[in-house]
């Protein structure tokens, strides 16, 4: 380029020179001038001298490649970390990872913990452990579009404590001669605390979500557990020889593969293990075993105030539907008709609680209206006026159902329930019928809705086999707020 063209003496106003980002800055005399050009930024990190967390870190890279070992303190500050091998965190290491991370593993790579790890997201910027290609992932013994989890391999006592909170799991496999474990096997006593956390689509011959041994004792409190896989016992949870706290969890969905129904086995499968399970909704777990159990080898003392399929001995236990807003489309917040409501039991283990459920939403409140604030059973909190800016009663949408009960008739097919609504703006509306099992039946409306009185009719009548006498649940939704609605179909 010709002298005249170059442009001297003036400030190029680099964005963040001293943290390594030196991008022209909007208005710098370089904009639009001269061939620089700026891609994607790609950075390989490969035991790098420490990082110290920072809340202002900077900028921000969008992508940064990792392996091999973390011998100091490091910080993942990025919108994307690839691990391109195996990693390990080293006796005395610390790894902190920023808000909204998506850790994605490029093959079926693992971590490796002596040290210490803090994976703590929020509700709005929750961090992903993920495969790179999900779209190849299938609950086999192929590693295709997995990862290989996180495996804490008896770090030392004397660690700081490693957290995950607000972290989602998903797209792990536990293969072959290392098969325990899917997302997290933790292996000896150490502090570790998982909270408000995500597992879904991971699979393991044992513990398809989480696997402990060695007398561990994790903290596992407020958790959403469904759609896992495990060939052999417990498909969300596995104890061996463990002592962990088991509190407020969703654990619903999951799946064991294992056809051998004299197998004794189940979704939470503890082997000379004494867990304390408490506050938990443990519901539609398939086994094949013979007796449909959801526990195995539970203690009852240790076992209360849990909402689990077909009953389990211990104190406050129950074994009523759940009542999810929507079990088919994987929707586990709890209606208002759910029994879990204020059924929990919040005495000695507020330490192991967060202030917020899953959703983000007050942990403890009256959900049952009642003048006495408990904690409600399973990983969310039932919120009594939703959207509503006062908690004003007067913003609640009613559903009314009529006639209620409802005859079944063969000769009048124009017969139909009718659901009847007051909207205070204009809103989306949906409204579903769900059985005793909280399994979808029906869709009755779907779609937008202006102020003021409305109905919808539930056409039942000739559906002939499809709709049964029994109990029903009308559910309807709205952008504010939500209701239930009990309707009795006789023959």
């Amino acid at each position: 380029m010709p002298p005249s063209n170059n442009i001297i003496g003036e400030d190029p106003q680099l964005i963040d020179p001293e943290n390594g980002d030196y991008r022209p800055a909007p208005g710098s005399p370089a904009v639009n001038y001269g061939c620089q050009t700026w891609g994607e930024p790609l950075i390989q990190i490969h035991n790098l001298p420490s990082i110290s967390p920072k809340k202002d870190f900077g900028f921000r890279r969008s992508l940064i490649e990792v392996s091999g070992e973390i011998a100091g303190d490091e910080f993942w500050n990025a919108d994307t970390i690839r691990v391109t091998g195996e990693l390990s965190i080293l006796s005395d290491a610390v790894l902190t990872i920023a808000p909204g991370t998506v850790v994605e593993f490029n093959d079926f790579y693992g971590i490796h913990v002596l040290g210490t790890i803090y994976s703590e997201g929020t509700v709005d910027e929750p961090i992903l452990f993920i495969s790179r290609y999900p779209f190849l992932f299938d609950f086999d013994e192929q590693t295709m579009g997995s990862w290989k989890g996180i495996t804490f391999d008896y770090p030392s006592a004397l660690n700081e404590t490693s957290l995950f909170k607000y972290t989602t799991f998903e797209y792990a496999k536990a293969l072959s001669s290392d098969a325990y474990g899917g997302a997290l096997s933790i292996k000896g006593s150490f502090n570790l605390e998982i909270k408000n956390c995500i597992f879904r689509n991971n699979y393991a011959h044992y513990g398809a979500a989480i696997f402990t041994e060695g007398f561990a004792n994790p903290v596992i409190s407020g958790n959403l557990f469904y759609n896992n896989y495990a060939l052999v016992a417990g498909s969300a949870l596995y104890f061996l020889d463990s002592y962990p706290k088991v509190i407020n969890n969703t654990i619903a969905g999951n799946t064991l593969l294992n056809d051998q129904y004299a197998y004794d086995t189940a979704v939470i499968h503890n082997l000379l293990s004494k867990p304390s399970i408490q506050n938990n909704i443990i519901w539609q777990n398939p086994t094949s075993f013979f007796e449909p159990i959801q526990i195995r080898e539970g203690k009852p003392f240790y076992t209360s105030y849990n909402c689990i399929e077909e009953g389990y001995p211990g104190k406050g236990n129950i074994s009523d539907n759940p009542m999810f807003f929507d079990f088919a489309d994987c929707d586990y917040q709890l209606s208002e008709l759910s029994p879990c409501i204020d059924s929990g039991f919040s005495s000695r283990i507020e330490s192991y609680l967060e202030d917020c459920d899953l959703a983000g939403n007050q942990r403890i409140v009256d959900g049952s209206d009642d003048g006495i604030s408990e904690i409600d059973i399973g990983a969310f909190e039932f919120q009594p006026y939703i959207g509503s800016e006062n908690n004003n009663v007067e913003s609640r949408v009613e559903l009314m159902i009529y006639p209620n009960p409802f005859r079944l008739s063969s000769e009048r097919t124009g017969n139909n329930p009718m659901l009847r609504f007051s909207l205070k703006e204009k809103t989306n509306v949906d409204i579903k019928i769900y059985d005793i099992k909280g399994r979808k039946v029906d869709t009755v409306f779907t779609g937008i809705k202006n102020f003021g009185n409305h109905e919808a009719i539930w056409k039942i009548n000739g559906k002939k086999g499809k709709i049964a006498s029994g109990i029903y649940f009308a559910v309807i939704k709205t952008d504010r707020n939500s209701s239930a609605r009990k309707l009795i179909i006789l023959k």
